[in-house]
Parts: C-alpha cells; structure tokens; sequence
C-alpha cells in the first residue's frame, strides 16, 4: 500500500534471530548472493561456528545456478527442499508474526516501512522462533506423509 517496496531477507536458527536484511532493489540471484555473503554468512558463523543446516525454499532466485554454486561452495550442509513445500520451513510462520505487528503499526511510508520491520524484527521473542525451529522435524515427517505437497503448518 505504499509507493514503494520493501523486500526482506531473514534468517533464524534454534539460537533465535541470526540476521534480517531489508532492501529496496529488485531481488536477484546476484543481490542473493551478496547478501548470504556479507550478511546471513558472517552472522550465522558467529551463532553456529561448528557448522549448520542450510534451509531455503525453492524458489528460483534461490535455485539458481549462481545461487546454489555459493550455497554449495560456502554451506556446511544444505537441506533438500520439495518443490511444492514453502510452508515447511520455520520462518514462514516468523514472517506472520513480522508482517502482522507492522501493519498494527500503520506505517505512513516506505522510509517508516523498512524501520518498523527492523523494530519489530527485534521484538519477536526469541522462545517463538525457538519453538517454530524445533517444530522441523514435524514438519518434515508430514511432508513425507503427503509425498512432497504442501503441508497445513
């Protein structure tokens, strides 16, 4: 509802929230490189030192051959992810969490945007990303139930 856009990229883990990124460009393979690189890298070194499960949807800025040349070359190990299964990473549900308390916040424009969610980010609790990462093996189990299709979590 604004004139402008604001595009996020967040990651989390067991420990809670690693990074959040915001950014105004068009995302990209390239700009996605660039930001696990500078950003989610360094940060979840710095939470997981002794290494990592990588986890990301498919998505095909996800899924390039640059994207996952990085992810390959830089990740400890990287989690298989089905094609019709956005819902079974955790993160989606800390989205929701995000995107509702911005929108309770009515922000007036892109520049108030992009703050609130750096706000907000930072007020999620660090017990619901907890809960939602340990939720993953559930997750998983049910995908395999329902051969890959898309799950109700």
């Amino acid at each position: 509802k604004h004139s402008g856009k604001v595009h996020a990229f967040g990651g989390i883990s067991i420990e809670g929230q690693i990074v959040l990124v915001t950014f105004r460009i068009n995302h990209n393979s390239a700009n996605y490189v660039e930001i696990l690189n500078e950003d989610y890298l360094p940060a979840s070194r710095q939470f997981h030192p002794d290494g990592h499960v990588f986890m990301q949807d498919s998505s095909p800025i996800h899924t390039s051959g640059m994207s996952m040349g990085f992810i390959k070359a830089n990740m400890d190990q990287i989690l298989d992810w089905p094609k019709y299964s956005p819902d079974l990473n955790p993160i989606e549900n800390i989205w929701a969490i995000l995107k509702r308390n911005v929108r309770k916040r009515l922000p007036k424009n892109v520049d108030e945007l992009e703050n609130f969610i750096h706000e907000e980010w930072q007020k999620i609790d660090t017990e619901i990303i907890i809960r939602a990462c340990e939720s993953i093996e559930a997750r998983i189990d049910k995908c395999i139930q329902v051969n890959g299709k898309r799950i109700n979590y």
